[in-house]
């Protein structure tokens, strides 16, 4: 048996939103594509994954199961993706940040730290100049400016 990692995206996401229409919703399609793939899931596995009544569907015991394990392999999925991601896909470079000194603690430092957390690859080179000079900053080109004016 294979199993499709779309499909077992919709039953992950029928044990948690509960009805196929806000599975539909959330996957950009109609209510009736997602009862189908599910329907294919169900044949695939040779497993009653849904109890139906009328218009409403509830999972078996069997469907809680796989719609567990679908959270792990989707996740390890996931996981993987984000491992083979080479280096040429991360941030890299110099940012150079023009800031007034009254931003520095409560709007500048901040960012830098989160900035320098998320993409060890980037550096911040910290420029400090008067606000009210702000549209003549000499020096390097600046990449971000925080200004209490709004730009021209």
């Amino acid at each position: 048996m294979i199993l499709n990692p779309w499909r077992l995206r919709l039953l992950a996401d029928l044990a948690t939103y509960g009805t196929v229409r806000a599975v539909a919703q959330r996957a950009g399609l109609s209510p009736s594509a997602v009862s189908q793939q599910l329907a294919t899931l169900e044949r695939e596995t040779r497993t009653a994954l849904f109890e139906r009544a009328g218009r409403r569907v509830r999972l078996t015991a069997a469907g809680v199961l796989l719609a567990g394990r679908a959270r792990e392999i989707l996740a390890l999925m996931d996981a993987a993706s984000e491992e083979l991601r080479g280096p040429a896909d991360e941030p890299a470079g110099t940012v150079t940040l023009a800031a007034f000194q009254s931003a520095v603690h409560a709007l500048a430092s901040p960012a830098v730290a989160r900035l320098s957390e998320r993409h060890p690859d980037v550096t911040v080179d910290r420029m400090w100049h008067n606000p009210n000079r702000v549209h003549s900053v000499e020096g390097p080109v600046v990449t971000v400016s925080v200004s209490p004016f709004q730009p021209a």
